[in-house]
Formats: structure tokens, sequence, C-alpha cells
């Protein structure tokens, strides 16, 4: 019956996809990811430190007969300056290869895989074939691509929380199946993919960051502090929201699981406070976003 279930899930997951996905090696294409680690020091002993690389393509190179895109990283925000070559990409029917600065070749992201196939994973103090525990399917622009959850590595307290995206890659960013890492549940530790843009236009932003670039460091802090109150929060049954002051006009309100996936969607004419039934979401964290015609607010709760 297991074997039966992952054959429909499978099978399921495939319907509605898009017939023309993203290009993982795009020169238009950009990646923020987001380092999240402890940083103190006596003066600041709890600070906690977030920086961010943008990564993207610039020109190409021959190698061979084959044309690899040039891959490099950066801190500057609009990917203009400050580059460190990293290696280069090239793809071919779902198959993306990366080629780093000595030469060696391995095989970063397979799009083709299916549930119960293997990736193998390079811990440094272990390596693992992490199986694919299921697919399922995420909406980019109005077109399904596929999503890939990965099992985790037997290495508590550690956790992986590993996804891919078709066409875009791994949520922790574009080299991490390739320079992979566990992250602590005790302290604050992690890596995560922002947002990732083609000709500088989002098409794909993670929830749980407000914005695409995000630089808190001791003497900057460039992320917005949230502007939406929210309450109660943890909520049982019902959550209040209260929309900023200087906002007008009709919002949309969405909420959103740890994984990304939308789970509501709804539209409401403006009022000072807006209440949301949270009776149908399971025990968990979430994120609901408010956007307005120009403005997108989000903000994190709990459901108990």
């Amino acid at each position: 019956m297991k074997k039966l279930l992952t054959i429909i899930l499978t099978i399921s997951t495939m319907i509605g996809f898009s017939q023309n996905p993203i290009n993982f090696v795009d020169t238009n294409a950009i990646w923020n990811v987001a380092s999240t680690y402890t940083n103190a020091n006596p003066q600041c002993p709890n600070f906690v430190e977030t920086t961010t690389k943008v990564y993207g393509i610039i020109g190409d190179t021959l190698i061979g007969s084959e044309t690899w895109g040039k891959f490099y990283s950066t801190p500057d925000s609009n990917f203009l300056s400050n580059f460190t070559y990293l290696g280069n990409l090239r793809e071919e029917d779902g198959i993306v290869l990366f080629m780093d600065t000595v030469y060696s070749i391995d095989t970063i992201y397979n799009f083709n895989l299916q549930t119960g196939d293997s990736v193998f994973y390079d811990f440094g103090f272990g390596t693992n074939y992490l199986q694919i525990e299921n697919i399922d399917s995420i909406e980019i622009n109005g077109e399904y691509h596929k999503r890939f959850h990965f099992e985790e590595p037997n290495y508590p307290p550690m956790f992986l929380s590993e996804i891919w995206i078709e066409g875009i890659g791994s949520v922790h960013g574009p080299l991490f199946p390739k320079y992979p890492s566990v992250f602590s549940d005790e302290i604050p530790d992690s890596l995560k993919l922002t947002c990732y843009k083609i000709n500088n236009s989002i098409i794909w932003n993670n929830p749980f960051y407000e914005n695409c670039y995000v630089n808190i460091i001791l003497s900057t802090n460039e992320i917005t502090k949230p502007h939406l109150k929210i309450f109660p929060n943890p909520v049982k049954d019902e959550l209040r929201i209260e929309i900023p002051k200087n906002e007008s006009g009709k919002c949309m309100i969405s909420i959103f699981d740890i994984y990304g996936k939308r789970l509501m969607k709804e539209n409401y004419n403006q009022k000072e406070i807006i209440e949301i039934n949270t009776t149908s979401l399971k025990y968990s964290f979430y994120i609901i976003q408010i956007e307005f015609d120009n403005k997108i607010y989000r903000q994190k709760f709990i459901k108990e």
C-alpha cells in the first residue's frame, strides 16, 4: 500500500507542471542568500548577525566544445562590483553541472528525479545519500514547478530542511548541494534563499523575509522592522490584524506555511482591524502577508 501511495503521489504532483520550466543557467538570473549566525562580543553578548550574498552568471566560456556560464558571488546588493569567481555552470535537459575553480565537475541538480530517488550530500564530517521524500508543486508566475522535499540526515540536534525548486535550486542557495551544511536548532544558524530574480524582477521570494537583501551587523541594520500589529500571537481561533495607518484602499491577505506554500489568499476592503479565522491551521509557524498597491507587509505568527 505504501508503494502504491508513493506512485499516486508522484503522478499527481506531475500534473499541471510548467511545460516551460525556469532555466537554472540564465545570465539574467540572480539569487539572494542570507546567512544568519551568532557574532557576539563583550559589548553585545547576544548579538546575531545576518549578511547577504548575491549570486549570478556573468558571461560564458568555451571549454572543449561546451559553453559554460561563469558564476560569481558578491556582497553588493546591486550585483555590480566586488565579485568572487566561483566556477562555471552548464545545464542540459534539467541536469545542472558545476565546474569549480580547479576544474572538478559535479552534478549539483537533477530536476528529473522522482520520489524515492537519492542525492549524495557531503557534509565534511560525514556523508549521506538523502532520499526525496515527496514532490509537490509551487506556482511561480502562473506556472507550476516541481518542489523536491528531502529527508533529514541523522545528525541531531542538527537539521537540514532541504528543498529544491525546479529551475531555481535549493532553498539554501544555488550551490548548496555542492557545499552543504547542517544547521543547529540550539543557536541562531541558517542559510536561506531570500529572493530569486530574473531581469531584476522578483520571480520567487521567501515569505520569512521582508527584503531580498538583509544586512544586520553591529554598525548597520538594513532590515525593515515589521509594520504590522497582529494579535494574539500565538493564536488559537482568530487572528486580528491592525492595518498601518498610512495605508488605504483594498488589500490582499495571504498566509504561507514554513515551506512557502500559500494556504490562503483573500481580498479585503480597508478596515482598521481585519479578523482572520485560523481554526483550520495546524500547530506551526506561519507568515501572514498583506499586499497593497505599492507595498507588502509580512509578519510571523504561531498557531497553537
